[in-house]
């Protein structure tokens, strides 16, 4: 007989997705990094800002407590998100601000444990709105 405290799960087929939970709890800390590929809107002034501007949000979400781990990923697959869509050939400004906006969000949940992290994703921001 099946233990009433722990979850019945049962599965068909293929699973996809980079991370699968069941029960218990998940926690995700260390090397947070966001990857600039090639920016064909972006002069190559305005790709070097960006570039370092990335590198800075790293090292801010790399320092963040291991109990804000999950907030500080949420920040960092928000600015690939943003990142992916600018470099598209011609990104679709409509949907680099939802973008933004969702890269905003996700830093202000860190706010007080990190209020750095907050000044370089409007710096970020204000960068690739240039951009695009």
């Amino acid at each position: 007989m099946a233990d009433p405290q722990q979850p019945s799960v049962h599965v068909e087929g293929g699973v996809k997705g980079e991370n699968v939970v069941i029960g218990g709890s998940q926690t995700v800390h260390g090397d947070l990094t966001i990857t600039v590929g090639a920016l064909p809107t972006a002069s190559p002034q305005d790709a070097r800002t960006l570039e370092e501007l990335l590198h800075q949000l790293s090292d801010l979400l790399n320092a963040v407590p291991p109990e804000h781990a999950a907030e500080a990923y949420d920040v960092t697959v928000a600015a690939q998100d943003a990142i992916g869509e600018l470099q598209s050939d011609s990104p679709d400004p409509r949907r680099m601000n939802a973008r933004l906006a969702a890269l905003k969000r996700a830093a202000e949940r860190l706010g007080a444990v990190a209020p750095p992290i907050l000044a370089t994703i409007e710096q970020v921001a204000k960068t690739i709105s240039a951009i695009v």
